[in-house]
């Protein structure tokens, strides 16, 4: 999946973006080109000639890590163009070297995520795509659903995708700038040599930050486009499920047999249970996923506080930082708004069948002996008002939905104390840290 390949406009099916996800799963995060059946077959090609791209995605990774901590650590190095070369270069940037760290260590977490990822295609054990490729069928969803997400898919896959180009563009104008100023300094250079091998390297930093970006803005967000696919089916659930609980035709009836009662509570049941298995399957690789976009986030905000610390004045270069690295930070809180529907929408589902249960439990009661027969055995009876009334009671303590890591389950009481302590934190750091110059 090239740069400019993503092209949303040409999606007119639901099961079409299922293609697009698991192109950039491959490319961005396994780095490893393999089909569905290969892997249901256990017949992957883990030859040489196929594992290029990923050797080569690899050594790239740790050449950058490398070259980064190389001018973190030795920021007078003459055997290649140093950090207090570059900042003659650029002007008013100060605090390159925590810049050096920061996408180090974005490179070694990327790193972490991809070899786990890897060795799990490679143990047959990784399940997601099997798992994603279910809920991507248009069958589950509405027409209007259909539609409603298909302009979600183009407009933010355009979005997505424009930031993805603005920034791949900037970080190259950044590099050509620094090689077109490279002359002007070229007489105090002692070791020439240095210069081509700062080209070389520079360059091939600048590529995998380029395709990292492309992870960031494109794998991303088609786990962004499953929550939503996976959360849309829950809405027809409790749309489907309040407009049959509500139904005046069987409220005004006389009388109502256990037969029905069972048999609509059987079709909500199953259809919860299944969005459920559903959710928890994907859940099971996605939350290494949230884990690594949290930390991510995380890490971005405690940059950008040393960072803009350390500026003594706002240079055009500082500004393009700003605005690169920001859409990172505030990835985390786009994701959590969206997931964090999923609990508010379980305890609305919960008090629907709750009531509607209990209404129709209060109809049989005042039935007529004779009118409410259902079962010649009234234990049978019993057993199923039991199991309707504890699954009931259940969900209210069902975590459906998505979880961060191992750590908590994303809700909107977790949303905003996130949100809260993100900004209480953001205060506390810049105070204690950055007004006593510890940095």
């Amino acid at each position: 999946m090239e740069l400019f390949e993503f092209k949303p406009y040409r999606i007119v099916e639901i099961e079409q973006i299922f293609h697009c996800y698991f192109k950039f799963h491959r490319y961005y995060l396994l780095r490893f080109n393999y089909s569905l059946i290969d892997y249901q077959h256990k017949q992957l090609n883990l030859r040489i000639s196929n594992l290029k791209f990923l050797l080569w995605c690899c050594l790239r990774a740790w050449i950058s890590f490398l070259y980064l901590w190389i001018l973190t650590l030795f920021p007078d190095a003459e055997w290649i163009l140093s950090q207090n070369f570059l900042s003659k270069i650029i002007d008013n940037l100060n605090g390159v070297n925590v810049l050096f760290v920061y996408v180090s260590i974005i490179i070694l977490w990327v790193e972490h995520a991809w070899f786990q990822a890897f060795r799990s295609l490679h143990n047959y054990s990784l399940k997601l795509i099997e798992n994603v490729l279910i809920v991507y069928d248009d069958r589950k969803y509405t027409s209007n659903n259909r539609q409603h997400l298909l302009r979600y898919f183009i407009i933010f896959g355009y979005i997505s995708g424009t930031i993805y180009r603005l920034f791949a563009i900037c970080i190259v104008l950044c590099y050509l700038i620094i090689v077109l100023n490279i002359p002007d300094q070229y007489e105090e250079i002692e070791n020439k040599c240095s210069v081509f091998s700062f080209l070389i390297v520079a360059g091939i930093t600048i590529n995998h930050l380029i395709f990292l970006t492309g992870l960031c803005f494109t794998v991303f967000f088609c786990c962004v486009f499953t929550c939503d696919l996976l959360l849309c089916q829950f809405k027809q659930l409790k749309q489907s499920l309040r407009e049959n609980c509500s139904n005046r035709v069987l409220l005004r009836r006389r009388s109502i047999s256990m037969f029905i009662i069972e048999f609509l509570h059987r079709k909500f049941r199953d259809k919860y249970s299944e969005i459920f298995v559903e959710t928890s399957n994907i859940n099971e690789y996605y939350r290494r996923i949230l884990f690594l976009i949290e930390m991510l986030s995380q890490i971005t905000m405690i940059f950008l506080i040393i960072f803009y610390a350390k500026q003594k004045q706002i240079s055009f270069y500082c500004l393009e930082i700003f605005i690169t690295i920001t859409p990172i930070f505030l990835m985390t809180t786009l994701i959590y708004s969206r997931i964090s529907h999923f609990d508010s929408d379980n305890i609305a589902i919960y008090e629907i069948i709750n009531s509607w249960s209990a209404k129709m439990h209060l109809k049989l009661s005042h039935q007529k002996l004779s009118e409410r027969k259902m079962f010649s055995n009234q234990n049978t009876k019993l057993f199923s008002l039991l199991k309707l009334h504890h699954f009931n009671q259940s969900l209210a303590n069902n975590r459906l939905g998505f979880t961060c890591g191992q750590f908590f389950y994303i809700n909107k009481n977790r949303y905003a104390e996130l949100l809260i302590m993100n900004i209480i934190f953001v205060m506390l750091f810049y105070k204690k840290l950055i007004l006593n110059n510890i940095f």
